[in-house]
């Protein structure tokens, strides 16, 4: 039966929103007015301000703004800034980092790929970041399917599960041991203030409580719908080690055992070596009588 990886993309670059609302402060928009327009409010206070920055960012990656209409959304909540394209791209960037483990993530995955394992790679985000990952990593296209938020139109439960669905449809009857869908736990980034964090740094606060949900519908649907959760530990991001993972669940055969079972048991070395001259004149002795009663039969 086919192994089956899942590798959300997010976990191997470093993204956080706070870069890109520093960046966007450095354009020339108010941080107030900026905290201002994040959160989402009740219904009946959006009807007044308008939707947040956060579902402008969700209609985004769900594909249901496009990039050009997703920059002209965000500039009109700051119509006293003016901010060219080029800008903007780069500011809305500045909040993922592709480093080293990005690019040895993609090179294992793309190894695993030529072992036979089908890979997907899923990602909740948006064209402008797709895009800069690809240039950074210096990758037109990536390893294995890409099953990206703002092409299938789906955010969080409802795109894993989707490609959940379409994984067991391609594969029918296979088993949850051979669905390997890589996590990790969130990790609050101030766990002594409390609720007092979302006063000192409520963008990475939001981030953290976003992430914590996902985590546990992901965990809610392996329970209910057939698939097993590998945790990618923080130590791994030091060197990467998908393949190590791999390897914990049985899915990697040992090498050096199966070069053994593959030798034969017992096994014969020889080098030929050239006969000294007795040796010769006694070979060529025996031929000849050899021959001579081959000539004697003959007759």
């Amino acid at each position: 039966m086919k192994k089956v990886v899942i590798l959300p993309l997010s976990l191997f670059i470093d993204n956080q929103q706070e870069r890109a609302k520093e960046a966007f402060i450095r354009l020339g928009i108010n941080r107030f007015s900026l905290l201002w327009h994040f959160f989402p409010l009740p219904s009946f206070l959006e009807r007044f301000r308008g939707p947040s920055l956060s579902h402008l960012f969700d209609q985004y990656r769900s594909g249901r703004l496009n990039t050009r209409a997703f920059r002209d959304a965000i500039r009109g909540k700051f119509p006293n800034v003016s901010i060219s394209d080029a800008d903007f791209d780069t500011a809305w960037n500045s909040m993922q980092i592709v480093t080293d483990v990005t690019k040895n993530a993609l090179k294992e995955a793309r190894a695993l790929e030529k072992q036979g394992f089908e890979i997907n790679l899923i990602l909740g985000s948006n064209p402008l970041h797709l895009a800069d990952i690809k240039r950074k990593t210096g990758m037109r296209t990536l390893p294995g399917k890409g099953y990206w938020s703002f092409v299938k139109n789906k955010l969080g439960r409802n795109l894993f599960t989707s490609l959940l669905d379409e994984i067991k449809s391609k594969n029918p009857g296979i088993q949850k041991e051979n669905i390997a869908y890589f996590y990790s736990v969130p990790q609050d980034p101030y766990p002594r203030l409390g609720i007092l964090a979302w006063l000192y740094d409520p963008i990475r606060k939001y981030e953290y409580f976003q992430a914590k949900r996902y985590v546990a519908q992901l965990q809610e649907a392996a329970r209910t719908n057939g698939f097993s959760l590998v945790e990618f530990k923080r130590e791994d991001y030091q060197n990467v080690n998908i393949k190590k993972s791999i390897e914990r669940l049985g899915w990697l055969k040992n090498k050096v055992l199966d070069k053994a079972k593959d030798k034969p048991a017992i096994t014969h070395s020889y080098r030929s070596r050239k006969p000294s001259q007795a040796q010769a004149k006694r070979i060529a002795t025996v031929e000849a009588k050899q021959q001579a009663k081959k000539r004697h039969r003959a007759r």
